[in-house]
């Protein structure tokens, strides 16, 4: 198997340089206190809004706007309140600036989908314009993976192959073909770990994958042959041996990090490995390669327009489609408007004459007709084209209705609560909540049964 290593070899297999995850501290400035209370605000207010319908809420039917980009609310998690721009390029935390105050207020989480598309620099660029306000630009970084891609197949390698002082190490293997393949394996601990895992398997349980595949075709590698990674995890702990301690000092300093860390842990030739002293075995070529190789100006130079990446499409698939469907939904349910099948079926209609036309006139799609009932009252229906006829959406949030209409309105539903025996939660609750607007608003003494 080393002959034909070393035959590879040769041709020195393709990689890839970059860093793969990237955390960080934002040191902010007495103008944050501002900003704390302003997401709390947002997030009480959208909770109120749910609460007062009757509507159970989740994390993502919150959206918080900081200036001119939306994130949404993934939840609270060791203290911050945690964000993530609806891209997904990045998270972000914000704690209690008067809790922990050993701590910084704001934590960042640099993402795949942003690091892979738009870049570390664009992401920098973008964190800081939203929030230049209330930070200082200090950015200290708490973990970086600095990672190389290699198109080469390195399931040959196994943990007594490696020279390196960390002591822990980790095997995992995973049945393939009916053969045992390595798929990863981990040498040493937190705050610094090395990870050769096999790629192509990873992304094929990943919602990455589409947005890797294309990585790598845009880099060269071929998607028919093997794609490893080798990844070291490297912490503040680490870092600082290093004197690295603002992001700027990573970034300057990445690659000689790299090929550091690539002479702390070595993967050596066997045959050369003598038990007295194994630390003067020889190291693979292939290591030798994967260490000289490692250069991230190409890489850091992947960088997009501040005003391109906050309108940047990105791909949007069935799923996608159905979330943000059902968030829609949610959000009109919770400002009182009916979500029937007839309304589902009007907007069908609606949808499927504008992709076909590329424009949607209202007055082409249905005829309005007028129903005279016997006791003299009229009500307004549409004739749509395909001979159905139904009743057009009239309904408005209580805090919109005038009082008289308030009172009129009350006054209906009240009625068909009396003489309708199979009340559904919908009419119960918009009965519900016109009694406590009627309330609110003093005018119990008009109501008339």
């Amino acid at each position: 198997m080393n002959v034909q290593k070393n035959i590879k070899l040769i041709n020195k297999p393709k990689t890839i340089s970059g860093i793969d995850t990237l955390y960080y501290f934002l040191e902010t400035n007495k103008r944050y206190d501002d900003l704390y209370l302003n997401i709390l605000d947002q997030i009480e207010t959208t909770k109120d809004n749910f609460e007062n319908n009757y509507i159970k809420i989740k994390n993502k039917d919150i959206i918080i706007a900081l200036k001119d980009l939306t994130l949404e609310f993934l939840g609270n998690a060791e203290g911050f309140i945690w964000l993530q721009d609806t891209n997904r390029f990045f998270k972000i935390g914000f704690k209690d600036p008067y809790t922990n105050k050993n701590l910084h207020n704001i934590r960042v989480q640099l993402l795949t989908d942003g690091i892979y598309t738009i870049g570390i620099k664009s992401l920098l660029t973008l964190i800081d314009n939203i929030l230049q306000d209330f930070i200082n630009g200090y950015k200290t970084v708490t973990r970086a993976d600095l990672n190389i891609f290699i198109q080469y197949d390195m399931s040959f390698v196994n943990k007594d192959m490696f020279v390196t002082r960390k002591q822990k190490s980790t095997l995992i293997y995973k049945e393939l073909y009916n053969s045992k393949r390595l798929e990863t394996i981990y040498i040493g601990k937190k705050p610094f770990m090395l990870r050769i895992y096999d790629k192509k398997i990873e992304m094929l349980n990943s919602n990455k994958s589409i947005l890797m595949q294309e990585f790598f075709l845009n880099n060269a590698f071929s998607l028919e042959e093997s794609i490893f990674n080798i990844e070291f995890e490297m912490h503040r702990q680490y870092l600082k041996n290093y004197n690295i301690d603002t992001i700027e000092d990573l970034l300057k300093n990445a690659e000689s990090l790299f090929k550091k860390a690539m002479d702390e842990i070595r993967l050596v030739l066997p045959e050369t490995i003598k038990e007295k002293n194994r630390y003067r075995a020889k190291t693979d070529p292939l290591w030798l390669h994967i260490k000289n190789s490692y250069e991230i100006k190409e890489f850091m130079q992947i960088q997009t327009p501040l005003e391109r990446i906050k309108s940047k499409s990105y791909l949007f698939n069935e799923e996608m489609f159905i979330h943000e469907h059902i968030r829609l939904a949610r959000k009109a349910n919770a400002h009182n408007i009916l979500i029937t099948k007839e309304l589902y079926e009007e907007l069908f209609e609606i949808v499927e004459k504008s992709l076909k036309t590329n424009c949607y006139s209202k007055e082409h799609f249905y005829t309005p007709i007028t129903l005279h009932k016997q006791n003299g009252e009229t009500e307004n229906l549409r004739w749509l084209p395909n001979g159905e006829i139904i009743k057009p959406l009239k309904l408005r949030s209580v805090k919109r209705l005038s009082n008289y209409e308030l009172l009129q309105e009350y006054q209906k539903i009240t009625k068909e609560l009396n003489e309708n025996s199979n009340k559904n939660d919908f009419i119960k609750t918009r009965y519900q909540l016109l009694y406590k607007e009627i309330v609110k608003r003093n005018l119990e003494a008009e109501i008339n049964i």
